[in-house]
């Protein structure tokens, strides 16, 4: 499996579609990368449902997965939340997702970037295995 670039998201219940899309796409530039070159998207498994997340990744055509919290619990992340982690049992969601769906080899290109309501972070690996986490589908 070959390099794969990932787009990490943590939204709360309110976060705003096009305030997402303009955090993601200013990550991608500080990371000098592009939309077309993102493998996947991710996040926690209860919030792929969220109108922000499924509008970004139709917008950035781009497979979007979620991970059980569970799973993303023990990651060591560079920027912590203790506010996130009592919240929803992970210490930060962005970047937890992005280096767990990285796979061997991660690495943060661009740590936790916050907007209201949201967080980014952008990380490249060796990959994950499609069917290891779920999956909305592919892309559009």
């Amino acid at each position: 499996m070959g390099e794969r670039l990932i787009l990490g998201v943590g939204l709360s219940s309110g976060a705003d579609a096009q305030a997402l899309l303009a955090l993601a796409l200013a990550v991608l530039d500080e990371g000098e990368r592009k939309a077309a070159e993102l493998a996947s998207i991710v996040s926690l498994e209860r919030r792929i449902g969220h109108p922000a997340l499924r509008a970004l990744a139709m917008a950035l055509d781009c497979p979007l997965l979620g991970y059980p919290a569970e799973r993303l619990a023990g990651a060591r992340v560079p920027t912590p939340s203790m506010r996130v982690e009592e919240l929803v049992g992970v210490a930060s969601v962005a970047e937890a997702a992005a280096l767990e769906a990285a796979g061997r080899g991660a690495l943060l290109l661009v740590g936790k970037r916050r907007a209201s309501h949201l967080t980014c972070a952008l990380a490249h690996g060796d990959g994950i295995d499609p069917e290891d986490g779920f999956s909305s589908g592919p892309r559009n």
